[in-house]
């Protein structure tokens, strides 16, 4: 879904520097939220938990670490 020429959501997650910088500029938590334009992730899913939401906010926060 999120690779190729055409990433769905125009959101390319094929490698760790495109989640990071995915991360860091805002869009995959839009995705995760479903805000900004972009479409709830997972689709075609009510979503994660707000916990787990939390959870990737959390990681965005300190830097998007490679942990």
């Amino acid at each position: 879904c999120h690779s190729g020429a055409s990433p769905d959501g125009g959101l390319s997650l094929t490698n760790f520097s495109q989640i990071s910088a995915s991360a860091l500029n805002g869009s995959l938590m839009a995705g995760l939220t479903g805000t900004q334009g972009i479409p709830l992730m997972p689709y075609n899913t009510s979503g994660l938990s707000a916990c787990q939401i939390q959870q990737v906010q959390h990681w965005i926060d300190a830097g998007a670490p490679t942990n």
